[in-house]
């Protein structure tokens, strides 16, 4: 067969499609075009010949009457992946592997942090398009806010939206941003929820019955509740899983980690890798959301019903901004560095820290701290 295109608005499309005894166009329920060429991967089929294409059988009619049909598309909606996982699980990480190791694609990145410095959007500079979304949870606080970027981005020439949520979100509520009926339901579809998981210390912190409160990051002195319950939510709701740090974990910490995904999420994609790198087919482009495949569950009706709650909330997990006065130019003593570095985060309570330091013996450069 042959075809020619032309582009009718920046929403739809008309192709032309000439016919021989050999051309067989194939057509999903969805009456998305899978074959017949690149541009028309995603486009559903509004009109054959001038008719309106409710179903399928209608476009497959129209072939079998004509040897010429000219079908009007509507606009390929932009995919979108979004990485969740709990703080320090390394989703940082496998976001700039993806990013280094691109084909041709143009991908635009949303990166969210609760805090009111978002140091991994400053560790994303070279990205064709950031948004940085701060303050705050995309799963609630600020899910009008990653709806309107995702909408903003649409008209740009993207091809894929990478977001990366703050590691107290949950997965289920950024999902239904993208439910039918959504401002996003002709524009954008969600592609996959990934979790990056931290192979090295998942199963202790799935395990562990120490409370948030008795942790001292509780909302309340009432506060019982694990901090495995947003753990089983990041990685229940997910359609890929990355167990991070395999490199640095024991045999028996991967064992474990194995385990707890597959009893949470037979039928999740499991990529083990080290240092993030997560092959890019196995996040990028892979369609394995369904929202039908959720729509029914117990979770999803009650994430609906029920106002949000916060995770900061929820799990009781706030943050902080801490600098020395005078800023850069107040650099640490190395071998305070050092304490840091090796002894961990100095502050009972505190489960995550990342940021800028100045040393004195080297003041002309920064160090980025991740504990």
């Amino acid at each position: 067969y042959s075809f020619c295109t032309l582009l009718t608005d920046a929403h739809k499309m008309e192709v032309t499609l000439l016919q021989d005894e050999a051309l067989k166009l194939q057509v999903n329920r969805s009456m998305v075009i899978t074959r017949g060429g690149r541009d028309f991967v995603g486009r559903k089929i509004l009109q054959a010949n001038g008719k309106e294409v409710k179903k399928t059988a209608e476009v497959l009619r129209a072939f079998n009457q004509s040897k010429e049909v000219t079908l009007l598309l509507k606009e390929k909606p932009l995919p979108v992946g979004v990485l969740s996982g709990f703080l320090g699980a390394g989703k940082t990480t496998v976001l700039n592997h993806l990013l280094s190791n691109k084909e041709s694609s143009a991908i635009a990145v949303i990166v969210n942090d609760m805090s009111d410095i978002n140091i991994d959007g400053q560790v994303l500079r070279s990205t064709e398009q950031l948004i940085e979304l701060q303050n705050g949870c995309i799963c609630c606080t600020l899910r009008g806010d990653l709806v309107d970027s995702i909408l903003d981005l649409c008209d740009k020439g993207y091809d894929y939206v990478l977001v990366e949520s703050t590691g107290i979100g949950e997965p289920l509520p950024v999902a239904q941003a993208f439910s039918k009926g959504s401002p996003l339901e002709d524009k954008a579809r969600l592609d996959a929820l990934v979790t990056v998981i931290d192979v090295t210390s998942f199963a202790t912190s799935f395990g562990d019955c120490t409370t948030l409160h008795a942790m001292d990051v509780g909302r309340d002195d009432d506060d019982q509740r694990p901090l495995s319950a947003l753990l089983a939510d990041q990685v229940s709701f997910a359609n890929v899983v990355v167990l991070n740090k395999t490199d640095i974990c024991t045999p028996s910490e991967l064992a474990a980690a194995r385990s707890l995904v597959q009893y949470l999420n037979p039928s999740a994609a499991v990529h083990e890798v080290a240092h993030g790198a997560v092959p890019c087919c196995g996040i990028i482009d892979t369609s394995l959301y369904d929202e039908e495949a959720y729509v029914d569950t117990p979770a999803w009706r009650a994430e609906q019903e029920k106002v949000h709650v916060p995770e900061t909330e929820e799990f009781g997990i706030t943050s902080f901004t801490w600098c020395l006065a005078g800023g850069d130019s107040c650099p640490l003593p190395h071998e305070a560095l050092m304490k840091i570095v090796q002894g961990g985060i100095p502050i009972e309570g505190v489960l995550r820290a990342k940021g800028w330091l100045y040393s004195r013996e080297n003041p002309d450069s920064r160090i980025r701290l991740s504990i």
